[in-house]
């Protein structure tokens, strides 16, 4: 019987694969974050993308909002264009509009990121996190290729920190994972905060074999929790490969990490025993 912890977190789980509701058809396509940790400074770069060349800019309303205590950050408004009136329409890119939106006295942290009221994920601006990437909004694109991972970006993670995870078997990821969202207690103190994600990716190159191999698409499942109430660890995470075989969903491979609260690593991700 699922406890009452897991049934919410599998019902924010739910919502985070849920389609969301996004704003009407926008000419933003692309969010690009940086962080001036010195200065404390976020710069936020916002463009189109590619525009045909006969497309007249005309005016933006764009804002970016900063909320630290909630750890988000907000972009809204738009980029607009006069009406294309000429029947011959150029195939190139000179209309392309780029602004760069700013807000000083950022605390580094992890951030969410929103445009127009949709999430787009989380932006990590902790020291010595890698630099932020830029995100797409609903309006852009969308890849059809996943993109790939590479596993030496787990060097400082755990790994198999359990053994038991071999044997679980789940005819929905969802299903899959309980054993690992119930271990999360009935009650958390502090501030939790749970964060899970999930999208198809493939290794960079293949883990089994040292000359590399064929590309072997897998579900990543990526489970954040912060605000826990330890005395030592103020959060922890996992990412999860999860494939399908012929019993139903599987766990491939799993990696820990966790945020110490106290110590050397006070305030930063490792693999390590949080002392």
């Amino acid at each position: 019987m699922q406890t009452n912890a897991v049934k919410s977190i599998l019902a924010v789980f739910g919502t985070c694969l849920s389609v969301q509701a996004g704003a009407a058809q926008t000419a933003v396509r692309q969010i690009c974050p940086e962080f001036d940790r010195g200065a404390q400074e976020l710069s936020v770069r916002v463009s189109t993308g590619c525009v045909t060349g006969m497309a007249r800019f005309k005016e933006h309303d764009l804002a970016l909002n900063v909320d630290q205590d909630r750890a988000h950050i907000a972009l809204s408004g738009d980029i607009r264009f006069h009406p294309i009136t000429s029947p011959a329409v150029t195939a190139d890119c000179g209309g392309a509009q780029s602004f760069t939106l700013s807000a000083s006295d950022i605390q580094p942290r992890r951030y969410t990121l929103s445009y127009a009221g949709e999430p787009l994920g989380t932006v990590d601006l902790l020291e010595g996190a890698e630099p932020p990437a830029c995100v797409g909004t609903k309006g852009s694109r969308r890849r059809l290729e996943p993109q790939p991972v590479n596993p030496d970006s787990f060097s400082d993670w755990a790994f198999d920190p359990e053994g038991s995870w071999r044997d679980w078997r789940g005819a929905s990821i969802t299903a899959l994972l309980e054993p690992l969202l119930g271990s999360v207690p009935e009650s958390l103190e502090g501030r939790p905060e749970i964060e899970i994600r999930m999208e198809k990716r493939f290794w960079q190159r293949d883990l089994r074999k040292r000359g590399g191999g064929p590309r072997r698409p897998f579900m990543a499942v990526s489970i954040t929790r912060d605000g826990l109430g330890d005395d030592s660890i103020s959060g922890d995470r996992y990412f999860v490969t999860v494939v399908k075989s012929e019993d139903g969903w599987r766990v491939e491979r799993l990696w820990r990490q966790q945020m110490c609260a106290r110590g050397q690593n006070a305030g930063q991700w490792t693999g390590a025993i949080c002392l």
